[in-house]
């Protein structure tokens, strides 16, 4: 089972919530950010808990806060090993959080501490999750994610990945649900139900990785080749692991046109991007539509 999705991708995913946040000054979030850096800094865990839970009253509206948050709790847990103290702390946040975003990360903290602690509540927090009305897809996600080693739960990892998929109308996202129950199914020996969800992931490059490699053992190496293609174009560097100049080779051996096919499926447009506005890393604040007609290129690699 491949690992869980590094922090830098839930930082990434704050990164685009901000800069989606219309109107907001991108010179304020980097102040915002340093105070928050601040806070976290400070040595002495009890300080750090008082600092971080008093930049989360002062930022209600930020989505900052959801960072404090889980630095709150991990302190306490883990440099104060006041666990029953995070718990209380954390169900009186909860009755008061809204933004399903941040109520989402909230929930992933708890759970994956139960999971190291307490398998079996963290598993009844994730059924209580599924029958609840949270509606953060990165949650659900990851309560997936978790839940694949667990074969005794597998009847609530499905529901879970059913779920997830009504959750979000984002097409990648979409697919990255449909790659991930596909390995679950193929985890299970139900290589056919797998072969099928996979195939419903379009040109996600890790869902035809696996795809393929079932098409070949079909022998159907037509349909595995293509499979294999759209990994390699959508994971570079991927090229060398399947062998694909090999592969196409055997497959199309009168044809050269491997290289042109691939760089055709990496070539996107997905026409014009929304306007929005986003900060340098000097704190300046620019404008998307001010670089209509120039290329350019974004590096979205954290909120500060």
């Amino acid at each position: 089972m491949r690992q869980l999705v590094p922090m830098v991708v839930a930082i990434f995913l704050l990164s685009a919530a901000l800069s989606g946040c219309s109107g907001r000054d991108g010179n304020q979030d980097l102040y915002i950010f340093e105070e928050l850096e601040t806070a976290s800094a400070l040595e002495a865990p009890s300080r750090r808990v008082e600092r971080l839970k008093i930049f989360a009253v002062n930022n209600q509206e930020h989505p900052a806060r959801s960072i404090a948050y889980s630095r709150i709790f991990e302190t306490m847990v883990v440099d104060m090993n006041d666990s029953d103290s995070a718990l209380t702390w954390f169900d009186q946040v909860m009755e008061k959080e809204k933004e399903p975003f941040i109520r989402g990360d909230l929930l992933y903290r708890k759970f994956a501490f139960l999971w190291e602690k307490d398998r079996e509540s963290a598993i009844k927090l994730a059924g209580q999750i599924l029958g609840g009305e949270e509606s953060d897809y990165r949650l659900h996600l990851y309560l997936c994610y978790y839940l694949m080693s667990e074969e005794s739960s597998d009847q609530l990892t499905e529901s879970l990945f059913e779920k997830l998929q009504g959750l979000t109308s984002n097409d990648y996202k979409l697919k990255h649900a449909r790659s991930v129950y596909g390995e679950f199914l193929f985890d299970r020996n139900r290589d056919d139900e797998g072969a099928a969800v996979l195939a419903e992931a379009g040109d996600y490059p890790f869902a035809n990785d696996k795809l393929a490699s079932y098409l070949w053992e079909k022998d159907m190496r037509e349909k595995a080749v293509e499979s294999y293609l759209l990994f390699v174009a959508g994971a570079p560097g991927a090229g060398e692991h399947v062998n694909i100049d090999s592969l196409y080779s055997i497959v199309y051996p009168d044809r050269k046109d491997l290289d042109d096919r691939i760089l055709a499926v990496r070539i996107i447009d997905e026409g014009v991007l929304p306007d929005m506005d986003f900060s340098d890393l000097n704190g300046r604040t620019h404008r998307l539509s001010e670089y209509r007609e120039n290329i350019l290129i974004i590096s979205a690699w954290s909120p500060t």
